[in-house]
């Protein structure tokens, strides 16, 4: 009897055996499309067929139905992403092994001859083969290949699953229980690959093909000539994607009949790094020395302002953030033995893509550590609805239960409830506000208010201020001190990042002063990082300034912190409840609606400290607290406001609502007295810029101080002061239709935003020329009081008794203004208000 033949060294191949009883199948091999790509792992991932049929196809093997046991469970249906063949085939140059693992290679190629050779097994005559053959020229190989196909069948093709000899009932519980059959290596019973994955960079190799969308994507940055700048999330992202760059991603090769003269070639990886001005300033070198040749370079950088001269004009790509196609992606590579799994089951696992973005890098490679794609699905769930222990925000009240928030209360809960609907899944980021600027007086708590925001949204809370930057002292080592804060925010997403003292970056268009280089530069340092926090899902930006009108107009444009919302002082009726706050459990029934008139426009902190002080007193006399303690804890700091100065007070402010709404140009929304000071919150309505508006501007200003004049006989000087004050504004606002909108003696522009002492001395006549329209608008303002007297008195009344009025009570009160508004009339001065 004949021993079998030893197969030649250079054709030795490890083969598993099978069943030797078995004869090959003779049916032929199904081969792909003209066009199609090799059948590859990517092929599993596109096809919609049931794993065990596609490995019975690999294998040569007639197809099993679709219907059948082992192909229960494995759904496969979704339509997967363009970028996920790509990806494969970078992965398998990345990762030799992995072409063995799947059947791919010469140990397929031999199975396929052998395959196409069954027939001729019939007509060969084994026993002619000595002990030994050494087949020499091609017959003898197809006669030795076929006679080995008999004595020892070759598989071929993906590994077979577990759930290939389960039934569908054996297959729903144990995926029910957790296990994945499809992914479990029926012979080796693991649900690991043979071969080492580096999760790190199959995490940044998927990211990067879905960035580019598919291969076409990937020639536009890996063809010849292609010079494209990519931003990674820090230092260790930067690093693993160079790598994987560098081994597996590839331009699409050369074929037959392509028109390129020479195959692609490799890229040239440069990386910025923001460690030291040396090291970046070496690196932009080596970019701009790299455009010389004709290789693709790219550009890996942490941050955008990173890319200075030249390389700012380079094209940007972002990396995709991780979502369920990314993950199956991943768990398919890293924690299957087969390549295959229930995709139905582990989809159904995940959360949604928001928090799939939002997590950290070193969360999903724990829950890759999970035994199967089922389990590890379920795991990134649970670490995905985990908070951030580290940056949780400290304990404190909600916005629920903070008093004294006034009308913004209501502003900030809707942005609470987007942001749980976000946290939830039902409502993308790019619906939710980027950020929010907290703007008023100091000890209105603006801290406090963005803490509570905080809790009440499930966000972990990342507190600065500016001056954590500048003390920084030189401006890299300040521009480090920006990342690394901005850094905090991202790994710790979801996350409130809070910037008090923003007005810091004042305005680049001010005053220039020696000073003004050097803000812009921080200025424009931070604009990009406020762009990269908005395009970072599930980080809220929350600045705070006590000078709004300081802040630079970029900062508060739309897709920044282009929402703004005022915190003033509580009300009379709220303050109850503010002092309730802080004295917790002193004295439970004490009447504290007596301190509200007494304490009006006092902030929370000047509440905390008059509650301090009540305690100090108390203790002092060593006796328990009581109201008398906190009248005079109270009178220490604030001595009462007499009432002919409440009532004047009252008098302006009502003033002020009477003119915008009698001209029609603002809604009145609110009005509110605050010791010896008073408040309009006021919505400007659109308008053209004419004469006649910019009329009624300076009117609105000015009819505070007209009110006072016609009620009261005298003015008071609450109309000036600071730049904020009514005559302030009003100046402001002739200077602009005069020099900025054409309104003065020619049309040449000129700014109109430096001190006014400068302009007056600039432009001769300017200073009579506003003069004289101010008087004018005066006398207007003045006209609409005696208009519309019995309104001004009713508002100011109830506006004195009661500290606060709302929109709806102030639309009440107005209706005692005269029936028609006063018809406008141009004149030399502006508008003259008649009946």
């Amino acid at each position: 009897m004949s021993q079998s033949p030893r197969i030649p060294h250079h054709l030795s191949r490890r083969f598993e055996p099978t069943d030797p009883a078995k004869p090959p199948s003779t049916a032929p091999r199904p081969q792909p499309a003209k066009g199609a790509p090799d059948a590859t792992l990517g092929d599993r991932f596109h096809t919609s067929a049931p794993p065990a049929a596609i490995a019975a196809s690999l294998a040569g093997d007639v197809p099993q139905d679709p219907d059948s046991p082992a192909a229960a469970g494995q759904t496969g249906g979704n339509a997967s992403p363009a970028w996920a063949a790509p990806a494969e085939q970078a992965l398998t140059r990345m990762l030799p092994d992995r072409r063995t693992h799947l059947g791919r290679g010469l140990g397929q190629l031999l199975g396929a001859m052998a395959q196409r050779q069954d027939a001729m097994t019939q007509e060969t005559d084994v026993s002619s083969f000595g002990d030994d053959p050494d087949p020499v020229d091609d017959p003898a190989i197809l006669d030795w290949l076929a006679m080995k196909a008999q004595e020892e069948p070759a598989r071929v093709g993906p590994p077979v699953s577990l759930a290939a000899s389960l039934a569908p009932s054996e297959i729903a519980q144990q995926i029910a229980a957790g296990i994945d059959p499809f992914a479990i290596n029926a012979e080796t019973g693991l649900s690991r690959p043979p071969y080492r994955v580096d999760a790190h960079q199959l995490v940044m190799l998927a990211r990067l093909c879905a960035a580019c969308g598919d291969q076409d994507g990937i020639d536009d940055i890996m063809g010849d000539g292609c010079t494209t700048a990519i931003l990674c999330g820090d230092e260790t992202e930067m690093t693993t994607l160079a790598e994987v760059i560098r081994t597996a991603v590839r331009a699409a090769p050369m074929q037959f009949g392509d028109r390129r003269p020479l195959p692609p070639l490799r890229p040239q990886i440069v990386s910025l790094s923001a460690s030291s001005a040396s090291t970046r300033e070496s690196s932009q070198d080596a970019a701009i020395k790299a455009f010389g040749a004709q290789h693709p370079v790219i550009v890996l950088a942490t941050d955008r302002t990173l890319l200075t001269g030249v390389l700012a004009h380079l094209p940007v790509m972002t990396l995709a953030p991780v979502d369920a196609d990314i993950v199956l992606f991943i768990l398919r590579e890293a924690v299957t033995g087969t390549g295959q799994m229930s995709e139905t089951a582990v989809r159904g696992a995940l959360p949604g893509n928001g928090p799939l973005a939002r997590l950290p890098a070193d969360t999903l490679m724990l829950a890759l550590r999970s035994s199967g794609p089922i389990q590890a699905a379920r795991r990134i769930a649970t670490l995905a609805r985990a908070p951030a222990p580290q940056q949780a925000a400290p304990a404190g009240p909600d916005l629920a239960a903070l008093p004294g928030l006034g009308s913004a209360r209501l502003r900030l809960t809707r942005i609470v409830d987007d942001l749980r609907a976000f946290s939830t899944g039902d409502l993308p980021w790019s619906d939710v506000s980027n950020g929010v600027i907290l703007e008023g007086p100091p000890g209105t708590g603006k801290t406090t208010i963005a803490a509570a925001f905080a809790r009440s949204a499930g966000m972990s809370f990342v507190p600065l201020t500016c001056t954590d930057w500048f003390k920084a002292g030189r401006f890299e080592v300040m521009l480090q001190a920006m990342h690394a804060s901005f850094d905090a925010a991202h790994a710790s997403a979801p996350c409130l990042l809070f910037i008090d003292e923003i007005d810091s970056l004042r305005d680049r268009g001010g005053i220039q002063d020696r000073n003004s280089s050097w803000n812009s530069a921080v200025v424009n340092a931070v604009l990009p990082l406020l762009d990269g926090a908005a395009a970072h899902e599930g980080v809220f930006v929350v600045g705070a300034t006590n000078h709004p009108e300081q802040l630079d107009p970029a900062i508060l444009r739309a897709g920044r912190l282009g929402r703004r919302i005022h915190i003033a002082p509580p009300v009379e009726r709220e303050l109850p409840a503010v002092f309730r706050y802080h004295l917790a459990a002193d004295m439970p029934q004490g009447d504290l609606a007596s301190l509200a008139r007494q304490g009006a426009g006092m902030t929370p902190a000047d509440v905390k400290a008059a509650v301090q002080e009540a305690r100090s007193l108390a203790r002092a006399a060593k006796r328990a607290m009581t109201i008398d303690h906190l009248v005079a804890a109270i009178g220490t700091a604030r001595p009462p406001i007499p009432t002919a100065l409440r009532r004047r007070i009252a008098i302006h402010e009502a003033g002020h609502v009477v003119a915008a709404h009698v001209t029609g140009n603002a809604r009145p929304l609110s009005a509110v007295l605050s010791g010896d000071t008073g408040h309009v919150e006021m919505l400007p309505l659109p308008h053209d810029g004419s004469t006649a508006v910019i009329t009624a501007t300076l009117v609105r200003h000015l009819t505070g101080r007209a009110a006072e004049a016609e009620l009261l006989g005298e003015v008071s000087g609450g109309s000036g002061g600071g730049v904020a004050s009514d005559l302030a504004q009003a100046t402001r606002a002739a200077l602009q239709e005069a020099l900025s909108l054409g309104r003065g003696e020619d049309l040449i522009w000129h700014p109109s935003t430096d001190d006014p002492a400068v302009l007056f001395a600039r432009h001769r006549g300017l200073k009579d020329r506003i003069a004289r329209r101010l008087d004018g608008a005066y006398a207007s303002a003045r006209q609409i009081i005696r208009t519309n007297c019995a309104a001004v008195e009713a508002i100011a009344a109830h506006l004195f008794v009661d500290g606060y009025l709302e929109e709806n009570d102030l639309q009440d009160l107005l209706l005692y203004c005269a029936d028609q508004p006063p018809t406008a009339r141009s004149g030399e001065d502006g508008l003259t208000f008649l009946r």
